[in-house]
């Protein structure tokens, strides 16, 4: 019974946290270009867009967008609308695509 109680208990705690997640990604907003896409090793390898918005130079995890890493390149537009969970990537011959966070 104690193990069931636990087991639940970390599946509740773990809802929460993806949770406060989303809502802290739903805030960010960006519009800018991609100037490096990486494997960030000191966050445990995840691919990771470098990423230039108005001079300044940000980091955003491309590993929450899936496959996005993959499709990207450097010098593609990258958008995220805030209150969105979705990034939009433009390619230099125009075409584009969607990426939902997963």
């Amino acid at each position: 019974m104690k193990t069931l109680f636990v087991l639940a208990l970390v599946f509740f705690l773990s809802g929460c946290v993806n949770e406060y997640a989303k809502k802290r990604i739903k805030e960010v907003e960006y519009k800018g270009v991609i100037v490096d896409i990486y494997n960030d090793k000191h966050n445990h390898y995840v691919f990771t867009f470098s990423i230039e918005d108005n001079g300044e130079k940000n980091n955003g995890m491309a590993e929450l967008w899936p496959k996005s890493w993959e499709y990207a390149s450097i010098g593609d537009s990258i958008i995220k609308p805030a209150n969105e969970l979705y990034i939009i990537i433009k390619k230099k011959n125009g075409s584009e695509k969607v990426f939902y966070y997963r």
